[in-house]
């Protein structure tokens, strides 16, 4: 007759332990000569009786802080014996009595192509003696045979490197991994016998990051420049050194603090043919003046990260296009003059004295030059809007044609 004895747990226990140490399992060379390093967490979690799912979270690596190189994830399986005994109850004959520890275990989760199975097993024999029912207790003589505290453990490492996908390794958060363990006490065949099981099973899961310190300036970036080119603007412009292959993209960014809450104000595809400067211009709101400070995110398709150094421009706040109109009064000619020196895209619109729009026109402004609209045949008073066509901000004005 055969018995299956699950796992008993008698205590739940998680510890988890940070340290920063050395690199040893990953040979790795940092950009800019930096000096490898590596970060892990350790943590050992006691399972329930049966078959058990868990979930295992380990923290990401913030961008900022540096590059990941590889990761490497080590789980041991474990299992306690505590206690494992057999008294042979048979007067007449000797009996070998025999059972089997066994556990399977099984992780998925990110950078595990399909899954990371495991197994561990540990047999054990009793040959014991015929009973001595003779006064002696139970628990003691030839008859009965014991196991006390007895530690299975096996482990087995995956290890994910720069071939690999790192990007749900980078961020502020976790990473998440899926735990099955299996496990049990397979008793074999045992006739007349008394028996006591109790035991429980554990996993220590070591996630480990190989590391390098974050660099303030990509190495691809050359002569990073933020000026000032009116009063509301400033030009952002880069070139690099890109290569045939290039892995990455920038982003512009801008903030009123030099330390954080940088927001994008641009995204552009790396030029493998190094044919022309990056650049983009940025234009502060209506309510916004001060300092702001402009930096170049540049990002790898790994999840990878890093940072231009941070550039300062003073700027004053974007207000509506400001224009006048000529000649005022007209005889029909329709023309308006920007009084701040606006360039862009802008519309026009003219309406009558009942509100009724009767022109509308598109037009490109360079600066303050003279621009002609249209000519109107009858007389009267006409309103005139423009509408900058990028912030949707407006100004009006009014003209008489005699």
């Amino acid at each position: 007759m055969k018995h299956l004895y699950l796992l008993t747990l008698r205590v739940v226990l998680t510890v988890v332990i940070f340290q920063i140490f050395s690199t040893n399992f990953y040979a790795q060379t940092c950009p800019n000569s930096g000096t490898p390093g590596s970060r892990a967490f350790d943590t050992t979690i006691v399972f329930p009786a049966g078959t058990t799912s868990i979930q295992a979270k380990f923290p990401q690596f913030d961008p900022i802080q540096g590059q990941v190189t590889c990761m490497r994830l080590c789980v041991t399986m474990g299992g306690v014996v505590s206690l494992l005994s057999f008294e042979n109850n048979d007067i007449s004959n000797s009996n070998t009595y025999t059972a089997t520890y066994n556990r399977l275990d099984n992780l998925t989760g990110p950078g595990i192509p399909g899954s990371i199975n495991n197994s561990i097993s540990r047999p054990y024999s009793f040959p014991l003696a015929p009973s001595d029912n003779a006064g002696v207790p139970n628990g003691s003589g030839p008859d009965y045979g014991a196991i006390l505290n007895d530690t299975i453990t096996r482990q087995v490492c995956h290890t994910i490197n720069t071939a690999t996908d790192l990007t749900p390794f980078y961020g502020t958060d976790s990473v998440t991994y899926d735990y099955n363990m299996f496990g049990g006490l397979n008793i074999g065949s045992s006739p007349n016998a008394t028996i006591n099981v109790s035991s429980s099973g554990f996993v220590r899961f070591r996630f480990e990051y190989c590391t390098c310190p974050a660099t303030p300036l990509p190495i691809n970036i050359n002569q990073f420049t933020a000026e000032k080119i009116s009063a509301d603007k400033a030009e952002l412009k880069w070139s690099d050194f890109a290569q045939p292959g290039a892995n990455y993209r920038y982003e512009a960014q801008v903030s009123k603090n030099p330390h954080n809450s940088f927001s994008n104000i641009g995204t552009f595809d790396v030029d493998k043919n190094n044919s022309e400067d990056y650049r983009t211009v940025y234009q502060t709101a209506n309510t916004e003046s001060g300092n702001f400070y402009f930096r170049i995110r540049q990002v790898y398709t790994n999840g990878y990260v890093r940072y231009s150094e941070v550039r300062k421009v003073t700027l004053e706040s974007s207000g509506a296009p400001k224009f006048s109109v000529y000649p005022n009064p007209s005889k029909g000619i329709v023309g308006i003059k920007f009084d701040n020196n606006s360039t862009g895209h802008y519309n026009v619109q003219i309406f009558n004295t009942q509100g009724q729009l009767i022109f509308t026109k598109d037009l490109i402004s360079t600066g303050n030059a003279n621009v002609s609209v249209t000519t109107m045949k009858d007389q009267g008073a006409y309103m005139i809007r423009v509408i900058d066509t990028k912030t949707k901000k407006s100004c009006v004005n009014q003209i008489l044609i005699k």
